[in-house]
C-alpha cells in the first residue's frame, strides 16, 4: 500500500473514498539479521517479533491517514491457515483502525 500511496499525486488522494487492503504477514527477516549481529555485539537493541507487527500497524495507520476523505476500508486477510501472531496482528489492525479512524467504516473480509 505504501508504494501505491507514494505513486499517487497528492492532489488525487482526496478523491479516494474506498480502499481494500490485503494484509500480508510481516517480514521477519530483520529479526534474524539482528539476532546474528547481536551474537557478536551487545550494542544492538533486541527486537521482538511483536515490535515488527506494531511498527507495521503504525505504518498502515499513517498511510491511511493520508487519505482525507476515506469512507470505507476493507481488510482482506490471508485465507490459508496462519500463525497465532498473524491472527493477533489482523485483530490488532482492525482494533486500531476502528479506534483511530472513527469516521471510517472498517470491514474485514477473511
Amino acid at each position: 500500500m505504501h508504494v501505491w500511496l507514494d505513486a499517487i499525486p497528492v492532489n488525487l488522494l482526496p478523491q479516494i473514498t474506498d480502499i481494500s487492503v490485503a494484509v500480508q504477514d510481516v517480514d521477519l527477516r530483520s529479526i534474524l539479521h539482528l539476532r546474528a549481529l547481536n551474537k557478536s555485539s551487545p550494542l544492538f537493541p533486541r527486537l521482538s517479533t511483536w515490535d515488527l507487527y506494531e511498527a507495521e500497524i503504525s505504518r498502515l495507520i499513517l498511510g491511511l491517514e493520508r487519505l482525507p476523505r476515506i469512507k470505507t476500508i476493507t481488510l482482506q486477510s490471508l485465507s490459508h491457515s496462519q500463525s497465532y501472531l498473524y491472527d493477533e496482528f489482523v485483530s490488532r489492525v482492525l482494533t486500531e483502525l476502528r479506534s483511530t479512524l472513527l469516521e471510517v467504516r472498517v470491514l474485514h473480509a477473511p
